[in-house]
């Protein structure tokens, strides 16, 4: 279970489920005040939430978590499904999904940390990747931090700093405490808007 939402959170930016679910609502509205006119436009409403929600979740993976374009249709696609399908799906599913979470973990703060932590290290992941050229791109984070200090699109004290992070980021979390877990996604955080100021201004 751990797993899956590890999964979840560091694949799905917060912004496409909240898209998905708010669209998703519109089936609670539509049942509950259902009338032959509405059965009649059913079609035309299904198509206009996949649409909606598609393109919601398609520009938000690429746009807040970077994901190539692919990658965010495809989510797009998935998540616009869930939404059009003709009842309140994702509702229904997260409920589940965070009961179920809740049962087995409670309120696991070293589980939602861990989640924050491997977002937001994909996320700087990404913004150095796509900086790089094809052939460096798909070589080694380290490959990449080194290529890019060697082109001057970063200073040694933020490669130096990314180098420590990733290393701190690659022990295994489970042996340190949950206070330490919570500096390192700080700190993690912390160089992701670092970056992302960095790389708009040039």
């Amino acid at each position: 279970m751990r797993d899956i939402y590890l999964y979840i959170t560091q694949r799905i930016h917060p912004g496409s489920i909240l898209a998905a679910v708010a669209l998703d609502f519109v089936w609670s509205l539509f049942e509950s005040g259902s009338s032959v006119v509405g059965f009649l436009l059913m079609p035309f409403l299904i198509v206009t939430i996949f649409a909606v929600s598609f393109t919601a979740v398609t520009f938000i993976q690429r746009l807040g978590s970077g994901d190539e374009w692919p990658a965010a249709m495809s989510k797009g696609v998935a998540l616009g499904i869930f939404a059009a399908v003709p009842f309140s799906v994702i509702g229904i599913v997260g409920a589940g999904a965070l009961g179920l979470m809740r049962l087995a973990y409670g309120a696991d703060e070293e589980t939602i940390l861990l989640g924050k932590l491997t977002r937001s290290w994909r996320e700087i992941e990404q913004q150095l990747r796509r900086l790089a050229p094809r052939e460096v791109r798909n070589g080694s984070l380290d490959e990449v931090i080194n290529f890019l200090y060697s082109q001057r699109l970063l200073s040694k004290e933020l490669k130096d700093r990314l180098h420590e992070l990733r290393k701190q980021r690659n022990i295994n979390t489970h042996e340190i405490s949950t206070d330490e877990l919570a500096r390192l996604v700080d700190d993690v955080q912390a160089m992701e808007i670092t970056l992302q100021t960095r790389f708009l201004n040039m």
